[in-house]
């Protein structure tokens, strides 16, 4: 009878159905600060709607995170009547840098016309971001001051 309650207590803890000595305490998943913070690196895109179609636009960016600090490159256009402009990274250099604190972004963004603006990169879910230049705007740059943008290329 005692072998077999002692085989069966060892199941119990193999299966995590008792505490096994650990009576009391909480154990709790504490994520990495790279599985919390890393929620920005990828390519984000937003175009205008149907309803926007007077004014057809699209912003991009590729972002990536490596030791705590962001970088990237961006292309974005937008159509002025017959006007068209392009906002773009000159080969593949850098024109986005920044930091992430949780779920919260704060970058610089260097236009190809030598305007540069401070926007706030929040995270509303895994696949989707809020964008909002909070300064800038000085100079000659096309890009959007809010935009939702998703995720791309999962």
């Amino acid at each position: 009878m005692k072998k077999v309650f002692i085989v069966g207590l060892f199941f119990l803890c193999l299966l995590g159905l008792s505490s096994c000595g650990t009576r009391n305490k909480v154990v709790q998943s504490n994520p990495s600060a790279k599985e919390t913070e890393d929620w920005i690196s990828g390519t984000w895109s937003w175009a205008s709607n149907a309803q926007e179609a007077d004014l057809p636009a699209s912003f991009e960016f590729q972002l990536k995170l490596v030791n705590g600090k962001i970088t990237g490159r961006h292309i974005s256009w937008f159509t002025y009547g017959q006007s068209f402009k392009l906002d773009a990274t000159v080969d593949g250099d850098t024109s986005i840098t920044g930091t992430v604190n949780g779920n919260v972004a704060t970058v610089q963004l260097k236009c190809s016309f030598g305007g540069e603006v401070s926007a706030k990169i929040r995270k509303i879910d895994d696949n989707v971001i809020e964008w909002k230049v909070i300064q800038g705007f000085n100079e000659e740059c096309y890009i959007p001051h809010n935009a939702v943008l998703k995720r791309s290329g999962n």
